[in-house]
């Protein structure tokens, strides 16, 4: 059966690989990508890979109500990437577009969605970034325990999301990281050097 795919913020790393992976099947289903930005070499692959392009924002309304009210899956993994890692680096200027970005954009998209469209958000693993102390085998239910802004918008996305969507998936995720055609990402390796193993998890099969 034919599905409507949605992918906010298709052009980022993670998106670019969810995409790479979507190819193989993108000719069996509409497939969209929206994102902000526009990133010729990025669009020219979605092009190839038959994976539709919209310029827009997640805060733009009109365009997320038209679009994701009869999507299937929603992949939602638009948000600002230039966050502070530590307190040194906060601008306020900028948590206040994190914030606004994540938390209206993200309920934007919630309120968009059908009953029975599954949403895959990504998180992030750094909502528990206020640990005193080091744990290991932590579970989904721990109570998180943000500080800086990027953590604290992906808590609240959360729980906006567990308590009005019905079909959904958060991930955790921990540093992503990998070769980019705008970026090494080098500025997440640091983070490498400071995590622990978690658990893992098998692969999820979203089309089901």
């Amino acid at each position: 059966m034919k599905k409507k795919i949605i992918i906010t913020g298709g052009l980022g790393y993670l998106g670019t690989e969810l995409c790479r992976l979507y190819s193989g099947i993108s000719w069996k289903h509409d497939i969209t990508v929206i994102d902000n930005r526009f990133l010729s070499e990025r669009i020219n692959e979605l092009k190839n890979w038959n994976i539709k392009f919209i310029q827009g924002a997640i805060l733009d309304k009109d365009l997320i109500n038209k679009e994701l009210k009869d999507a299937d899956v929603v992949h939602h993994l638009a948000g600002v990437t230039d966050v502070a890692y530590v307190h040194n680096d906060i601008n306020i200027e900028r948590d206040n577009k994190i914030k606004q970005i994540a938390i209206e954009g993200t309920n934007n998209v919630i309120n968009a969605i059908n009953e029975k469209c599954k949403l895959i958000f990504p998180s992030t693993h750094v909502v528990f970034e206020g640990f005193k102390e080091l744990k290991k085998d932590i579970t989904e239910n721990e109570k998180t325990c943000p500080i800086l802004a990027y953590a604290s918008s992906k808590a609240i996305n959360e729980e906006d999301i567990k308590k009005k969507v019905k079909n959904y998936i958060i991930l955790r995720l921990a540093s992503v990281y990998g070769y980019s055609m705008d970026s090494l990402r080098i500025s997440i390796m640091p983070n490498l050097f400071s995590s622990y193993p978690s658990n893992i998890h098998k692969p999820m099969q979203v089309l089901k």
